[in-house]
């Protein structure tokens, strides 16, 4: 079942110039349980619709988010949105 947090995230994939709120957007979906796998693969299977240039913007914020919270286990309450 994809929550809206996906469908929020998709629709920021597909307009150009949201890189910022597609992170913020891409750290909520991994608090609500949506891992990279999960996400890269969302973005993916959209590749083909938005194009490749925004398809690897979307990639980049994914690994940007991950990134940047390199304390973040898997465990949500470890996980910070707010740096």
């Amino acid at each position: 079942m994809i929550s809206n947090e996906t469908y929020h995230l998709l629709f920021l994939v597909a307009q150009e110039g949201c890189e910022p709120h597609l992170t913020s957007h891409t750290a909520a979906n991994i608090r609500d349980g949506n891992n990279r796998s999960v996400l890269i693969s969302v973005v993916l299977q959209c590749l083909l619709y938005i194009g490749y240039p925004f398809s690897l913007n979307a990639l980049r914020c994914v690994n940007d988010v991950i990134k940047n919270n390199n304390n973040w286990k898997g465990n949500l309450l470890s996980f910070c949105i707010y740096q």
